[in-house]
């Protein structure tokens, strides 16, 4: 009797192993196209489960960093339902109502988590401010614009218990990361853009005066680049939780595709694919990109010089760095105020998607610091959000 070849042992030749490692891919492609034409559900999924992976990283290196003297309310009810709920982080002992940065997680609208990120928003909390991270739900179970109502929610329920939060319900910031990004970018210009409430059909929950700062790091603001996988959109689906490209260190995520190719096993055909899928999961229709609800998510193409003072920054090497040139520009051409920390081309080492979680990295720690400045200015209680 032959024996029993064992499937999992290492190849006894690496060309073997190699040669297994594409027939599975390739195979994984025929099935991903095939499920693909009957529904987004599998591909969502799949860019999901590579999101936790890339995200249970980033909170073990971010927690390394996460200060003592942090006071964390978990699980603080916001809404109805089950994900309506969040963490609140303060300075232990601060005295005084507090200014609010609401920090709205990555992860493509079908991934990520706040308690990936506890230990960021810690770190935040420790410079003087308290930080909000809520959960909102996520894509192919709920639908756009589920996260972008939900976050008006939770800004309603911080002004409203601001009394019992110990908060300054007059000095909000708005600030995400990759998918979280557009999310704030996205509520912001909700809150400050005439008609464009009335037009995505959520209404705003707290006074253009009371937004005063918004933090935008690694976002997508063009999403018909996005679908037609220009402006470096094919890997670029939104965030949290992949394998980033950043010299400094390993970034949060390289965005949809380069997250989902797991360095390399995915080719850009199969991640259009994947990034297609995920806007088809979110928007809930197939045909999402010629739905006028598509077109109102690219925030790009809907903010004036009422957008509250911006901060934007995004890796050389990140696939959706053209995205954040262009809301830069297009913040500066309505008469925003916008600053920016961005990164020659040719910068090495190279600074991939989510470059700022690593807190090893000097570029990391540049943008903590340019960002701790920015709040300072943009939330301390004489400041408004017209302040030169």
């Amino acid at each position: 009797m032959e024996p029993t070849a064992d499937l999992d042992a290492p190849p006894l030749i690496p060309e073997h192993g190699r040669l297994r490692t594409r027939l599975a891919v390739a195979g994984a492609d025929l099935a991903l196209r095939a499920t693909l034409l009957l529904s987004p559900r599998p591909g969502a999924l799949l860019v999901r489960r590579v999101f936790a992976a890339g995200g249970a990283r980033t909170a073990a290196a971010l927690a390394r960093h996460a200060p003592d003297g942090v006071e964390t309310v978990r699980d603080e009810r916001y809404g109805d339902g089950p994900d309506a709920v969040l963490d609140l982080h303060r300075p232990a002992g601060a005295e005084g109502p507090l200014p609010t940065v609401v920090w709205i997680h990555g992860g493509g609208w079908v991934g990520g988590s706040k308690a990936e990120l506890a230990g960021w928003c810690a770190l935040l909390a420790s410079r003087g401010c308290a930080v909000a991270a809520p959960r909102y739900s996520l894509a192919p179970e709920a639908r756009y614009p589920t996260p972008l109502r939900q976050t008006m929610e939770a800004l309603a329920h911080l002004r409203r218990h601001a009394d019992r939060l110990g908060l300054d319900p007059s000095r909000f910031a708005l600030a995400g990361d990759s998918a979280g990004a557009q999310i704030a970018a996205q509520a912001a210009a909700l809150v400050t853009t005439p008609g464009y409430a009335e037009a995505v059909g959520v209404a705003p929950t707290i006074a253009p005066e009371d937004l005063r700062a918004v933090v935008l790091a690694c976002g997508p603001y063009d999403l018909a680049a996005l679908d037609a996988g220009g402006g470096g959109g094919a890997s670029a689906s939104g965030g949290g939780g992949g394998h980033g490209a950043s010299g400094d260190g390993a970034s949060r995520d390289g965005g949809s595709a380069h997250a989902v190719s797991g360095g390399g096993l995915a080719d850009g055909a199969t991640a259009r694919r994947l990034v297609r899928a995920v806007l088809w999961a979110y928007f809930g229709d197939r045909r999402y990109a010629e739905s006028r609800r598509f077109a109102a998510a690219s925030v790009a193409d809907h903010v004036t010089a009422a957008f509250p003072p911006a901060l934007l920054t995004v890796g050389n090497a990140d696939p959706l760095r053209p995205h954040s040139e262009l809301l830069a520009a297009r913040l500066r051409d309505a008469g925003a105020e916008v600053e920016t920390l961005f990164f020659p081309a040719d910068r090495t080492p190279p600074l991939g998607h989510e470059y700022q979680f690593d807190l090893d990295g000097a570029a990391g720690r540049e943008f903590l610091a340019r960002l701790t400045a920015f709040l300072d200015h943009r939330l301390a209680p004489a400041a408004r959000s017209d302040a030169g």
